[in-house]
């Protein structure tokens, strides 16, 4: 099932995932929580056990806008909101004409599942369950990414890579604005005063449409947070 365009929504993509359109890579979720090489069995067995609680309590989300942007080398203006992403987001998508401004999530079933395994007293679900919810995300995010490229190549266009608030030094106090974009609540999709996300296991973020724009790899090695981001190893393997 691919994203359909919303009725009477220009620009509005929306699609309810099924888990075997965001399949769960285990190893990058042994990897997740410290294991490259010999993951213990008991590990094994409490990942196979989140993944298939979570397939069945869990009901993925995703969509996006696309809107015209002005983009330049600090940042973009999109809708009357101007945004400072910085150098480092602002090079890859200058030469952009649009945005997709996205959302996923992996939806209220992961918190319930979280709260399930909390009054079970199950502290090593509960571990093996942040690495895997973070693996749905991300998969979420290039599900995401596909379509919005799927989309993009149906006017001659290309696509940049994605980008969100709180990376690559754009401010995550910009979430507000960019959630501004999009229908209230989109996604089931809530911000607290501080810019974070709730359901936690959820994504935004940008990605840039033209005709001259290109899909460059992250720039991790010039990243300010290149130790403390969760997303490097991830990335640096796709």
């Amino acid at each position: 099932m691919s994203i359909e365009p919303v009725k009477d929504e220009s620009g509005l993509f929306l699609c309810r995932l099924d888990h075997a359109q965001v399949p769960l890579l285990k190893s990058r979720i042994a990897r997740a929580l410290g294991y490259r090489y010999s993951v213990p069995d008991y590990l094994i067995d409490a990942i196979d056990t989140v993944c298939t609680d979570l397939q069945r309590t869990s009901r993925p989300m995703c969509g996006f806008r696309v809107l015209n942007a002005v983009c330049t080398s600090e940042g973009f203006s999109c809708a009357g909101n101007c945004f400072t992403t910085g150098p480092e987001i602002g090079e890859q998508l200058k030469q952009a004409k649009r945005l997709a401004v996205f959302a996923g999530t992996a939806g209220e079933g992961y918190e319930q599942l979280r709260r399930d395994y909390t009054n079970r007293d199950e502290p090593l679900l509960i571990y093996a369950l942040d690495a895997v919810g973070s693996e749905l995300a991300e998969r979420i995010a290039d599900r995401i990414a596909r379509e919005v490229k799927a989309v993009a190549k149906t006017e001659g266009m290309t696509t940049s890579n994605r980008y969100s608030p709180g990376y690559c030094g754009w401010n995550v106090s910009e979430q507000h604005q960019l959630f501004a974009l999009l229908p209230e609540a989109f996604c089931g999709i809530t911000l607290t005063p501080s810019a974070m996300m709730y359901p936690i296991k959820s994504v935004s973020g940008v990605i840039g449409i033209g005709r001259s724009i290109r899909r460059n790899a992250y720039r991790c090695d010039l990243c300010a947070m290149r130790e403390t981001c969760r997303g490097r190893s991830q990335r640096s393997s796709q």
